[in-house]
């Protein structure tokens, strides 16, 4: 039986994976790596700032493009607003 189904339905139906390509992803790399990572792509999607969302996904997992501490934090702004108003996110 596979394990993460919820993860796995998660890259297909959100991101657009295939679900091979789902399955490869959650058997590459850790889990908490590609929710955080999911988390950075999803406002990224919701700024209107990815054309095609599952190449995307997949750079950005094999590249590791979230690993900055710069991101880390924006995702936490995003998160607790309140937190530290004076942080603006550009991209």
């Amino acid at each position: 039986m596979f394990k993460n189904l919820d993860l796995q339905k998660r890259l297909v139906n959100e991101f657009g994976l295939t679900l091979r390509q789902a399955k490869k992803v959650i058997t590459t790399y850790p889990v908490p790596y590609i929710k955080e990572s999911l988390e950075i792509i999803k406002h990224k999607i919701h700024q209107k700032l990815i054309k095609n969302i599952p190449a995307y996904t997949l750079t950005v997992l094999k590249n590791d493009y979230c690993a900055t501490i710069q991101d880390k934090q924006k995702i936490s702004i995003l998160s607790n607003p309140k937190e530290d108003a004076r942080c603006q996110i550009s991209y």
